[in-house]
């Protein structure tokens, strides 16, 4: 596979998680889910309103910041005008430490190992939805990236190469 198409990819499944999270919250949400408009070009809501999308990158977000963090964040950005936060599910720094709520997303450098506990509020994969439900209440979309580019290659000199998640394991 080459970079490009590699990176179409990436970016293909970066704004179909975007799509499935905020269809999946339209029944307790305001957000209109969002689809690609029929030219191809923009994106609009379901019912046909183009969307702006003014995005701000935090990346650590779901791993540093406790959830008073989060709140003044998200009331910053959303007075700001912003529409997307844009953050990644498995982080590159401090990942062999605990998120801000203490969890771990996975055993290490195992995603096919979700650590998932009972109960609300026990694992990672809770705060990921905190994350999720605090964006919907501040009118914020979220651009969810799934894990960085290293993780799936580790070798962009060369050619792509396997990284530490492949198909069989992720």
């Amino acid at each position: 596979m080459n970079r490009t198409r590699f990176f179409g990819c990436l970016f293909g499944l970066a704004v179909a998680v975007v799509t499935a999270i905020q269809a999946s919250a339209v029944e307790r949400a305001s957000l209109e889910p969002l689809r690609v408009a029929d030219n191809g070009r923009f994106f609009v809501t379901v019912s046909g309103r183009p969307f702006f999308w003014l995005g701000d990158t935090a990346w650590q977000l779901i791993h540093d910041l406790d959830e008073a963090e989060i709140r003044r964040y998200f009331a910053d950005r959303q007075e700001k005008g912003f529409t997307v936060i844009q953050t990644v599910v498995l982080v590159e720094l401090r990942s062999d430490r605990p998120n801000a709520f203490g969890h771990f997303p996975i055993e290490p450098r195992r995603p096919d190992r979700p650590i998932v506990k009972d109960g609300p509020n026990n694992d990672y994969w809770d705060d990921v939805e905190r994350v999720l439900r605090l964006a919907e209440e501040h009118a914020l979309y979220v651009g969810l990236l799934p894990t960085w580019g290293k993780n799936v290659t580790s070798n962009w000199q060369n050619g792509l190469v396997a990284g530490s998640y492949t198909v069989q394991n992720a």
